[in-house]
């Protein structure tokens, strides 16, 4: 019996006794390991970094690419409507009648001839309204004149838009002449009589627009540079009251480096412009005056109503501000061209 008691005090003293094995890690045990993560996380997350880094510019760069295409695809389907382009001669000349944009130098001017959707009523004592529930209207066409700009952010001063250039469309049309008594008076008293503006439609002309007169000036002697055609346009002036439309933002992000940059195609070669009898035409004249538009450019033939037009994108200042232009970054500022024959023609109604 008194051994049995022995056996289990022993036992109990082996019990309490505390256990020196329990698992763990040491301090320096856990240095090491962090040391160790340290090195393998660490290029692991820089190279994360450069692969979402490099993603982003891709992403900038295509993004830019298809701005550039979606903008001149929307100048050529302008211009396939225009009846008559602007060349660099004619487009200094009418310069001053156009708006005036702050930073902003015309590049692309032409007149178009344009479809207003039920415009005129079948029956014409009547103006097209949205209260008429049969749509009882016609279309209409008039005139209009568009200009392109390229506006440098030279200053960096607009918070609307980038640091870079960007481009604008001006637009004034023609208003719709009233079908029941199109004029009033006769020769320089003549006076054209517009239909009412309504809920539906602008039948007033724009304000500032003024049609471009193809007959020959009394007294004028004709620009002899020039076929008569061009010399009647190239004489156009705006009506006396101000603009009231301003000039919509096309596309931004448009590249505004002045040195550095790659050579502009010679498009006069592209339109078959002969600098030697036509000196007027070439594709230096504009570069002359504005030095600075080498981003976007336009080379016109006003005599076969055809232009080709340049531009270049900046992609870099998406992520870098103040970026221009080099041989080692050229891949950010992507460029397009396009050639456009109009299929409008004057003297049509």
């Amino acid at each position: 019996m008194m051994s049995l008691l022995r056996l289990l005090v022993k036992s109990r003293r082996k019990q309490g006794k505390p256990n020196h094995n329990s698992g763990g890690f040491t301090l320096i045990e856990l240095l090491v390991a962090m040391i160790l993560a340290a090195l393998v996380i660490g290029p692991l997350l820089g190279f994360m970094l450069n692969i979402l880094d490099t993603d982003r510019k891709e992403q900038a760069k295509t993004t830019s690419e298809q701005e550039i295409q979606a903008a001149l695809d929307y100048m050529a389907r302008d211009l396939e409507q225009a009846v008559f382009i602007y060349d660099g001669y004619g487009l200094e000349r009418i310069s001053s009648q156009l708006l005036t944009v702050t930073n902003g130098t015309p590049v692309l001017a032409f007149w178009k001839r344009e479809q207003i959707p039920n415009a005129v009523h079948i029956n014409q004592t009547k103006l097209c309204t949205n209260a008429d529930p049969d749509n009882q209207c016609n279309d209409s066409f008039v005139y209009s004149l568009v200009a392109y700009y390229l506006i440098n952010n030279t200053n960096n001063s607009n918070t609307t838009w980038s640091n870079t250039a960007r481009i604008a469309r001006f637009k004034i049309r023609d208003g719709i002449k009233d079908p029941l008594n199109p004029t009033t008076g006769s020769g320089s008293n003549t006076t054209t009589n517009y239909l009412t503006n309504t809920n539906k439609i602008q039948g007033q002309p724009d304000s500032g627009f003024q049609i471009f007169n193809l007959s020959v000036p009394a007294g004028v002697t004709p620009d002899a540079t020039v076929t008569p055609t061009e010399d009647r346009m190239n004489r156009w002036k705006k009506a006396s009251p101000a603009y009231t439309t301003t000039a919509e933002v096309l596309v931004d992000y448009i590249d505004q480096s002045t040195t550095g940059t790659p050579t502009i195609p010679s498009c006069r070669t592209t339109l078959s412009l002969d600098q030697s009898t036509d000196p007027q035409r070439t594709d230096q004249r504009m570069l002359a005056q504005h030095p600075t538009l080498k981003s976007f450019y336009a080379c016109v033939n006003s005599s076969k109503n055809e232009a080709y037009i340049y531009l270049r994108g900046n992609a870099m200042a998406r992520w870098q501000k103040n970026a221009t232009y080099n041989a080692n970054n050229s891949t950010a500022f992507p460029s397009a061209t396009i050639r456009v024959k109009s299929r409008g023609f004057l003297f049509v109604e």
